[in-house]
């Protein structure tokens, strides 16, 4: 069957014109003309609506590059639809950062088939870990009289690196600082953007360690009486 009589039996296009100016039978009994004129006119295109698709549902990975998911193909029944040519498609069929995407999929005539109804579908992009590529590490500190940042900064590929001192505290990527002589503990853990999820975390052990004082002594002072009370040394001093 040629592919205009296929499209035309599917349509199931059928028209029917049946004329009769008198029928006489008198051998069933009927003496009478009979006239009547009917006109029987039925089409149908394919639905679309039940369609079945391979990229419906399909997941893929986050990678950075933009990433496609478009209907081409079909199928309703035993038929197989070409997009573009018997039905329309809209909605996102392309798309780069991970979410949850649908494509609508609707009827059209003048195709190889004439199709009616729609049928939405939906397909996802999702998130991948991120990375933590370099752990902080913990600075060499000496008492200042000044706060001081703990640690050198780490680093992340799919996020940053957050900083508390408090484990179950509040994080954020300004690196905690301390002023005083003492051991403190850096807690870090990775904060994942909007197409990963997080993954790493640790903590660094960082020692303010005292300033070593280096103190001048006092000195002898050359004396003579002089009747009231005098200073003994020349004062020293600390630095």
């Amino acid at each position: 069957m040629d592919k205009q009589a296929n499209k035309n039996t599917m349509k199931k296009v059928v028209a029917l014109a049946v004329t009769t100016s008198m029928v006489a039978a008198p051998a069933l009994g009927i003496t009478t003309p009979i006239s009547w004129d009917t006109s029987i006119t039925a089409s149908a295109a394919v639905s679309i609506s039940a369609a079945t698709w391979s990229g419906n549902g399909k997941h893929f990975k986050y990678n950075g590059q933009p990433q496609y998911n478009n209907p081409d193909v079909i199928f309703s029944g035993s038929f197989t639809l070409i997009g573009g040519r018997d039905y329309n498609i809209s909605g996102t069929t392309k798309a780069t950062n991970a979410g949850t995407y649908t494509v609508k999929v609707s009827g059209k005539t003048g195709g190889y088939w004439d199709t009616s109804g729609s049928k939405t579908f939906t397909w996802y992009i999702d998130k991948v870990p991120m990375s933590i590529t370099k752990a902080p590490t913990a600075k060499t500190l000496t008492y200042t009289g000044s706060a001081q940042a703990l640690v050198n900064a780490g680093s992340a590929s799919g996020g940053s690196v957050q900083y508390s001192l408090s484990e179950n505290g509040t994080y954020s990527t300004t690196i905690p600082t301390a002023t005083n002589a003492g051991t403190y503990t850096v807690y870090y853990k990775g904060a994942p953007d909007g197409n990963h999820t997080a993954k790493g975390s640790g903590s660094v052990s960082v020692t303010i360690s005292p300033k070593i004082v280096t103190i001048t002594a006092p000195t002898a002072k050359t004396l003579t009486y002089t009747g009231s009370a005098q200073a003994l040394v020349n004062a020293g001093s600390a630095s």
